[in-house]
């Protein structure tokens, strides 16, 4: 599949129609994938920080009008910490490196952005894919949507190939 990734600039002053279009289709996304399946409403989709977020969307190029099929956001903690949130993939497509690229191209600009830890609420079932990308489960085990999660972690190095 050709993806092509996009970050959104979803502020009032630099936020444009095509944003608005791609974020539209995020939100969707996220509810289909991540709130459907639990029962929850599509008003459970949007954080008061959305906004506020960076997001980054992975878009089918071969469709005739461009389709999102993967998402995820991140959210400064501190200076030196961000935390990732509501990375998802299209279910039709999942099992062909756009999770990968999401979080690889999303952790390249947490680096050049200056956070060095990054940090998030893993799904039970996802916590080895994140395993996989360098992440390390630390805490314990806790209930989030009514699921279990895990709260994990990676370091961000300066040098973003030294993580690959």
């Amino acid at each position: 599949m050709d993806c092509q990734f996009v970050f959104l600039d979803l502020s009032a002053d630099g936020g444009d129609a095509a944003n608005s279009t791609l974020y539209a289709q995020e939100l969707d996304l996220r509810y289909r994938v991540m709130r459907k399946p639990l029962g929850m409403g599509v008003d459970t989709v949007k954080f008061p920080f959305d906004l506020e977020a960076l997001h980054l969307v992975a878009v089918d190029t071969a469709a005739t009008i461009p389709v999102v099929v993967g998402c995820v956001m991140l959210m400064p903690v501190n200076a030196t910490t961000c935390r990732l949130f509501q990375m998802a993939v299209d279910t039709s497509v999942q099992k062909r490196g756009i999770g990968r690229a999401l979080v690889d191209r999303i952790l390249d600009r947490a680096a050049r952005d200056g956070f060095r830890e990054c940090t998030l609420h893993a799904r039970h079932n996802a916590v080895d894919f994140y395993r996989r990308l360098g992440f390390a489960v630390f805490g314990d085990e806790f209930s989030e949507v009514g699921i279990p999660h895990r709260h994990m972690r990676i370091d961000i190095p300066l040098n973003p190939a030294a993580r690959k």
